[in-house]
């Protein structure tokens, strides 16, 4: 996941990259950051982050290198492991000249699906372990190129939040429900 300190190399497998056995599907690329450049896009997104999720965020984000995907790739839909991965974006860094739209597919809670097509510079911000989300048509061209971030709130239990993060309930609710009257009260419980 982009350990490194510079340099191209194939990806490790990721299962949410689907790649057919009979395909001319090139496995994707990866491109390793420095480290001192991983931590200032960190540094220089978090005030996105933060105002976007509406709480804190803690500092200790994860930004991935660059992944470069190749001609016929395709990012089955998934949620993203809720230890860490809470808010995400994605930085569109460029694609091939050839390289036809290839729109980002995100699920909201009521099963509606939005397709977003990025151009070289646009930062889409989601939540990326509760909102599915994926590039389930296959890309057309040569290469497309973007870079991952991740953040969390801060307080976030990174060890043992396991779905948590999908079917949270503020811990405040249920102290306020104690205060509404019986009837409210149980309709927050169906």
């Amino acid at each position: 996941d982009g350990q490194g300190d510079g340099g191209m190399r194939l990806e490790n497998p990721v299962e949410i990259i689907q790649q057919d056995d009979n395909s001319t599907q090139l496995p994707p690329m990866f491109i390793d950051l420095p480290s001192t450049l991983k931590d200032q896009t960190l540094s220089d997104l978090l005030p996105l982050h933060t105002q976007f999720a509406s709480t804190p965020i803690s500092p200790d984000g994860v930004a991935y290198g660059l992944r470069l995907y190749r001609n016929n790739s395709r990012l089955l839909m998934h949620i993203d492991e809720p230890n860490t991965r809470i808010i995400a974006s994605i930085l569109h860094l460029g694609s091939s000249d050839d390289s036809k739209p290839w729109p980002i597919v995100l699920e909201d809670f009521h099963g509606n699906t939005i397709e977003v097509v990025l151009t070289v510079g646009d930062l889409l911000l989601y939540e990326s372990a509760k909102v599915y989300h994926g590039r389930p048509k296959r890309f057309d061209g040569e290469w497309y190129c973007n870079m991952l971030t991740h953040y969390y709130p801060k307080g976030w239990d990174t060890q043992d939040s396991h779905w948590e993060g999908h079917y949270a309930v503020p811990p405040h609710w249920f102290e306020d429900a104690a205060n509404l009257p019986k009837e409210e009260a149980s309709g927050r419980c169906r």
